[in-house]
């Protein structure tokens, strides 16, 4: 398939979308071996199933349209409202730097608790989007307001997050939602945010999303989250009255809007029968 022999077999098979009077029936192969691909930037695709998600919360909506950048060490947070009764599972960002080191944290946006007992931490290749399965699920009823929030380091000391607005060329309308975005960046979550949105004289809504699951009706007593009410679930409740995990929906067995003892003595005779 070339004129010119490469070092070695193999090529990527591209369709072009000019039609078939293009190549070979619109078709052209790219050799492993041809350096042309490394002179400027290229891009790889990974797709997930549509519905592996119920919600998706986010602000951006366009092509890429630029970056923010901070010294390393800042963090940066999108806020948004549950629609409704829902488990968080996912977050996601676009990044337009390499090799860059997150911890993630989910906090409660009125009181700022943290809703995770502890960080999601990781490390990215390349610069583009990532989405990060949480290890531990986040219950959110409708109303709730929680933050995404992501502190970035980097080996070159600037940490580059991906920002979106709306915006128009000549062929084409993009439509972010920056007028209502609730993006914020700040060296500590706890402390004033400073906002990326309009009101605050910033065209900008940062690329952090949220992805949620319906919330399925659990098992009475399944404090820890694995699918059956057993002895690890009085344990689990244990840690939650003494502080050590923060405290969820779940372990309110009684009903009565506080978790304390009387919601140990409930699981105890639920597992007793």
């Amino acid at each position: 398939n070339f004129n010119d022999r490469p070092a070695g077999d193999g090529a990527w098979i591209c369709r072009n979308s000019w039609g078939t009077w293009w190549g070979d029936d619109g078709y052209c192969y790219i050799s492993y071996y041809d350096t042309a691909v490394s002179a400027s930037q290229a891009y790889a695709l990974e797709f997930e199933k549509a519905d592996k998600y119920h919600n998706n919360y986010q602000y951006d909506g366009g092509l890429f349209n630029g970056y923010a950048s901070l010294p390393a060490g800042y963090g940066y947070y999108n806020t948004f409202t549950a629609t409704e009764d829902e488990t968080l599972s996912a977050v996601g960002i676009g990044l337009f730097s390499e090799d860059v080191e997150y911890s993630v944290m989910i906090y409660d946006a009125k009181t700022n608790e943290p809703l995770l007992s502890e960080e999601v931490c990781g490390r990215t290749t390349y610069a583009g989007y990532y989405t990060i399965e949480l290890p531990e699920k986040v219950s959110l009823k409708a109303g709730d307001e929680f933050s995404v929030y992501f502190s970035l380091q980097t080996n070159d000391g600037y940490a580059h997050i991906m920002v979106d607005s709306t915006y128009a060329d000549s062929q084409f309308v993009f439509k972010a939602d920056n007028e209502i975005a609730k993006s914020y960046f700040t060296y500590d979550y706890g402390r004033p945010g400073y906002s990326l949105s309009l009101a605050d004289d910033y065209d900008w809504c940062l690329r952090i999303k949220a992805y949620t699951e319906k919330e399925e009706a659990g098992i009475s007593g399944d404090i820890d989250g694995d699918g059956k009410a057993n002895l690890s679930d009085i344990f689990a409740l244990k840690s939650q009255l003494s502080g050590e995990q923060p405290v969820t929906g779940k372990a309110d067995l009684t009903g009565d809007g506080k978790v304390n003892l009387a919601d140990i003595f409930y699981l105890r005779k639920l597992l007793l029968g």
